[in-house]
């Protein structure tokens, strides 16, 4: 029990702010920093919630500062949940405040964190227009005082409107601004910074950003011709108190970046002593935990293993075991620990089994949350007193300084309270490299994008498409501004100019049709090169009756996430019996290569991983997405091909949005009727359904619904206007299967929507008619 105690002490709540102030000290505190008074109306009323009691020394020191208040452009250096948010809205207010038109872009990474924020803003600024920009959600410029919320990706997009004339743009907020070391989006979101670099409107641009380097900071602040501000640790106190458990067991504290001498020897009650590491906390119903597997089947079976072990927890409350029986029911059977107050969380699972566990921590009905680092950004929480990392390694690599610090910055998140971190070794010998990540040894920064020939040639082909003002010398003054060989920097753009001209892409100086449907499209330059070689030599096949063929050339490119099947396993016969015409057009001798390499897998000869693997993956791909859109389930479609249901959500997500680019690709590139027939295929993978209800879909309503109702005979718009709302009502309702939506609302929302659609196209009309007699 003393130990209990010992343990327990140390994670006690620790007072961060101070509740003291007056409400008139902090409207002085606030008017003093320049915030404005409709975002400190937000502050003060809580919208949304809490309410806003102080800002922290850090936030009061950076928004006094002589630059900060010339506007200049900034790289935000602070921990993680230390406050970085209310910096960019700081930001967003002031832009506002100046110019009441003022258009300002808000950049992440992840579609989660992405979501996350829009949702913030929304409530934050009611005064303002927030839109989405992901995955296929939002289309068009900003508008008029307007706050853009989007992804890396989707934010090139904006960048090269706003460069047309289209619009200004005020202010860019790039959020984790360290993903310029990224392997993956590092050269992405360069190039995304080196043409907000050239934009005519000279926005301001603000990095945030936990893990640069301070060095790196200055570095990267002197290259956006600004400056660099460093919340010193002193004036941001750590939410975190780190332990590391060895392989026997020993639980020592971590302080000040050393080892103390163990204080407890845990039981080996389980594979890595969890359960002894987190019963001390489920003695205290306040206590949320979350742990981080290295795998997704690591993390479903610790979870199993951990409600065996720990029990029911909180089970004499009778509302709780209520909830989770509620939780259960919307769930499958492999999730019998949620009555335990225990669920695992990864990216196989959907993205509604995901929200579900997520809101059901956040609520309280769950307490312990297994997971992969699909919960280490990007999600929300404030109630995680524990975080247990099983190991700082996957697949025998280290995880990143910044994947690390996610992780650990999932504890404490609340200001008023500290959070607890133990890290597993699982050999003696990862200690050194544990101890190196808990004290945040970051390395250098290293940029990306003058190493990416691919991701470089299409920052040259969006300058000169859209910048038309701008040469290629001012992309070397920016590129020369941070790198000191200026030679290599002339080298390698001199490379990617030449591959864009022997790709037809460039006739200098101008860009050709086909370079500027790339560049339109926002296509990977490689992608874009495969593609309109299969459209040039294709064209017949559009008319084949197999649809496996356009949902190819809709798939989206990178399918790394999806479990491809051997060759010798039954779907290939399935597949091929059904798409036989498709899979041959695509790949010449498609269905020898299969039983040639089945054979292989029968001798148990490994994949060749060539090009020919890399075009059957995405031809099983696109008879995932046919399958989809014949009205499947996902759950169904999971079961049948044997992948994970997030896998086919991921790939359904991702090849919207890729299918969209290829559309705009055909139509800038004069395939208007192959365009035609791409668009139908993408409705139909965005709706997962037959083109028949796929109207009746745009309205607003589900699936299911739009099934019933063609099946009632009522198949468009103007049916739904003239049916009465009972009849409505009545159809909505016996489709409705454990549906938290009200009958009776969604019918009053569809004929609101049919009504809005008609009065759209008869006044789309009018102008039209108007026209032709101007």
């Amino acid at each position: 029990m003393g130990e209990v105690l010992e343990y327990h002490s140390l994670s006690e709540p620790q007072s961060i702010s101070d509740e003291s102030q007056v409400l008139s000290s902090t409207i002085s505190e606030m008017d003093e920093c320049g915030i404005p008074k409709f975002l400190q109306n937000s502050y003060l009323s809580g919208t949304p919630p809490p309410a806003f009691s102080t800002l922290r020394p850090w936030q009061r020191s950076l928004l006094l500062k002589a630059e900060w208040q010339l506007q200049k452009n900034a790289i935000v250096l602070a921990p993680t949940a230390g406050g970085k948010t209310l910096i960019a809205e700081v930001a967003f207010a002031q832009a506002l405040e100046r110019n009441p038109s003022a258009k300002i872009l808000y950049c992440v990474p992840f579609v989660a964190l992405a979501t996350e924020k829009y949702n913030l803003f929304t409530l934050r600024f009611p005064s303002v227009t927030v839109r989405a920009y992901y995955h296929d959600i939002g289309a068009g410029p900003l508008t008029q005082r307007s706050i853009g919320v989007c992804t890396y990706e989707r934010a090139h997009s904006l960048i090269n409107s706003s460069a047309s004339g289209k619009f200004d743009l005020d202010l860019i907020v790039i959020d984790e601004f360290h993903m310029l070391d990224d392997n993956d989006r590092g050269a992405n979101l360069e190039s995304l910074i080196v043409l907000s670099m050239l934009l005519p409107s000279h926005p301001r641009i603000i990095g945030l950003t936990a893990t640069l380097t301070p060095d790196d900071a200055v570095k990267l602040s002197i290259w956006l011709g600004g400056f660099s501000f460093k919340a010193e640790i002193n004036e941001s106190p750590s939410r975190q108190q780190f332990y590391i458990c060895r392989p026997n067991g020993e639980l020592c504290p971590v302080r000040k970046g050393y080892i103390c001498p163990a204080f407890r020897t845990l039981k080996k009650d389980d594979k890595f002593y969890i359960s002894s590491i987190i019963a001390p906390f489920m003695k205290m119903n306040s206590k949320n935990v979350l742990i981080f597997a290295q795998t997704r089947k690591e993390s479903e079976e610790i979870a199993l293993s951990l409600a065996q072990m720990l029990g029911n927890i909180n089970k004499e409350d009778e509302n709780i075991q209520t909830e989770r029986k509620k939780l259960l029911e919307k769930l499958d059977e492999s999730f019998s620990c949620v009555m335990n107050g225990i669920a695992f969380h990864h990216a196989g699972l959907t993205q509604e089994e995901r929200s579900l566990i997520e809101d059901a921590f956040r609520n309280g009905i769950i307490k312990i949350i297994v997971a992969t680092s699909t919960l280490s950004a990007g999600v929300d929480f404030q109630n995680i007193s524990v975080v247990v990392i099983l190991s700082a390694f996957k697949s025998n690599l280290q995880i990143s300084p910044s994947k690390f610090m996610q992780m650990c910055g999932r504890a404490g998140r609340n200001e008023r309270s500290s959070g607890t971190v133990v890290v597993v070794e699982r050999f003696n010998s990862d200690e050194t490299q544990i101890l190196r990540l808990m004290r945040n040894e970051i390395p250098p920064i290293k940029l990306k994008l003058i190493e990416n020939q691919n991701e470089l040639a299409k920052t040259i082909l969006h300058m000169h498409a859209f910048f038309t003002k701008q040469s290629i010398g001012n992309l070397k003054s920016v590129l020369y501004s941070y790198i000191i060989e200026g030679n290599e920097v002339s080298q390698e753009i001199q490379a990617a100019l030449d591959s864009l001209k022997s790709n037809g892409m460039c006739i200098s100086p101008k860009v050709s049709k086909f370079g500027r449907a790339v560049a339109l499209s926002n296509l990977n330059i490689n992608n874009a090169i495969h593609l309109n070689a299969i459209l040039r030599k294709n064209m017949r096949n559009f008319m084949m009756s197999d649809e496996a063929f356009t949902m190819y050339l809709c798939c989206y490119p990178n399918i790394s996430f999806l479990r491809i099947p051997n060759y010798n396993e039954d779907i290939w016969s399935v597949i091929m019996k059904r798409h036989c015409e498709a899979a041959n057009a695509i790949l010449n001798s498609a269905s020898d290569i299969i039983k040639i390499r089945a054979s292989d897998c029968d001798k148990g000869l490994p994949k060749m991983n060539d090009q020919n693997d890399e075009i059957l993956g995405k031809i099983f791909a696109a008879a995932i997405l046919v399958s989809f859109s014949e009205e499947n389930s996902v759950d169904s479609i999971s079961k049948t091909h044997g992948v994970d249901k997030g896998a086919v959500e991921n790939l359904r997500d991702s090849s919207v949005v890729y299918a969209t680019q290829v559309v705009k690709f055909c139509e800038a590139s004069g395939f208007r009727e192959i365009s035609a027939i791409l668009a139908v295929a993408r409705n139909r993978i965005q709706h997962g359904a037959k083109n028949d209800v796929i109207p009746l879909m745009s309205l607003g309503c589900s699936q299911s619904i739009a099934r019933s109702l063609f099946s009632a005979g009522i198949t468009s718009k103007y049916d739904i206007e003239k049916c009465s709302l009972d009849k409505l009502i009545s159809i909505i309702s016996a489709s409705q299967i454990n549906s938290t939506v009200s009958s009776v609302d969604c019918a009053k929302k569809l004929k609101q929507s049919a009504i809005r659609a008609i009065t759209a196209e008869e006044t789309l009309s009018q102008f039209e008619e108007r026209s032709l007699h101007v």
